[in-house]
């Protein structure tokens, strides 16, 4: 897939070029307050944890996205499936008339 949601997404997040800032998870405004949150949860490495959860949901987005993409395209195959195998004949019987 060319672009992904979640690239788009994390693309903005931190960055306030006249916008509201964009947090990678809501309700905390940076980095070590999530830190200190998932700390608090008992969990050793917190980097770690968040860079699995991250990682993990990017996954999730783009298998969901490409799914997507292959229904669509599913789609427009078996629309455009007989104007394609048509079009395919026309020019196999154009070749055949060429040949000698």
């Amino acid at each position: 897939m060319d672009t992904c949601v979640f690239d788009v997404f994390s693309n903005g997040i931190g960055r306030s070029e006249g916008k509201e800032l964009r947090h990678l998870v809501g309700g905390y405004d940076d980095l070590e307050m999530l830190r200190t949150y998932v700390r608090a949860c008992g969990v050793d490495q917190p980097d770690l944890l968040i860079m699995m959860v991250v990682a993990t949901v990017r996954n999730v987005l783009d298998d969901e996205l490409m799914d997507r993409k292959k229904e669509e395209l599913g789609e427009l195959l078996k629309e455009d499936n007989e104007e394609f195998f048509i079009a395919q004949i026309d020019e196999h019987l154009k070749k055949e008339e060429l040949e000698p």
